[in-house]
C-alpha cells in the first residue's frame, strides 16, 4: 500500500511553515510497505535532505498526521525510481521561505509570482512528493497549482490530493503505520 501523508509538530519550525504557507500541515511524505525489508517506510525531504526511513519516525517527530491511500492508475514505483537521484540532496530552506512569501503575495494580489531562486540540487518536502507524483503520472500535479506550495487552502499538494477521490482515499494514520 502506498500513502501520501501530511504532518505537523508542536515546534517553532512547524509553526513557521504553517504560518508562511497558511496551511494546516508543515510536512509531507510518501509512505509504503516494503516486502523485502518488512514494515512501513517513508520517503521524504527533512533537514538532513531526502531520505528513506522507518515510518515510526513520523509518529515520533510529528504530533498529528493525515494520510491518503494511493489507488489504481498511479505508478508510485515509477515515480520513486525516477527520483532516486534526490536521495541525500539537501533540504531547500530558502525555497520554503521564498515560496511562502510568494504565496502571501499571491493571496494579496491574485497574481502568480515565480520563485527567482531555483536550486536544482536542493528540494523541499512538498517539492519531492510533487516530483514523485508527477513522474508517477498523477495528472493533477502536472501544473502550476502544485508548485504554489501550500499544504492547505485552494492551492498546493493537500487540496490536490484530497479532492482527487478517484485516485486517492483518505485513511487512518495509526492503523497504516501499525501494519
Amino acid at each position: 500500500m502506498i500513502v501520501i501523508g501530511f504532518s505537523r509538530a508542536r515546534n517553532f519550525k512547524s509553526w513557521l511553515i504553517q504560518a508562511v504557507t497558511g496551511g494546516r500541515w508543515s510536512h509531507t511524505w510518501i509512505g509504503y510497505t516494503d516486502r523485502e525489508w518488512g514494515g512501513q517506510w517513508v520517503a521524504h525531504a527533512i533537514d538532513k535532505g531526502v531520505t528513506i526511513q522507518r515510518a515510526e519516525l513520523i509518529k515520533e517527530h510529528y504530533d498529528e498526521s493525515e494520510c491518503f491511500q494511493v489507488l489504481g492508475g498511479v505508478d508510485i514505483d515509477q515515480g520513486m525510481r525516477e527520483t532516486r537521484d534526490y536521495i541525500n540532496r539537501p533540504y531547500d530552506f530558502k525555497a520554503v521561505m521564498w515560496n511562502g512569501l510568494l504565496l502571501l503575495l499571491y493571496r494579496l494580489t491574485g497574481v502568480e509570482w515565480f520563485n527567482p531562486i531555483v536550486e536544482h540540487n536542493k528540494v523541499s518536502c512538498s517539492e519531492f512528493v510533487g516530483l514523485v507524483l508527477q513522474r508517477s503520472n498523477f495528472k493533477p500535479v502536472q501544473g502550476r497549482e502544485a508548485e504554489l506550495f501550500s499544504h492547505d487552502g485552494k492551492v498546493g499538494l493537500y487540496p490536490i490530493i484530497a479532492r482527487n477521490t478517484d485516485s486517492m482515499k483518505k485513511i487512518n494514520f495509526d492503523p497504516w503505520i501499525s501494519m
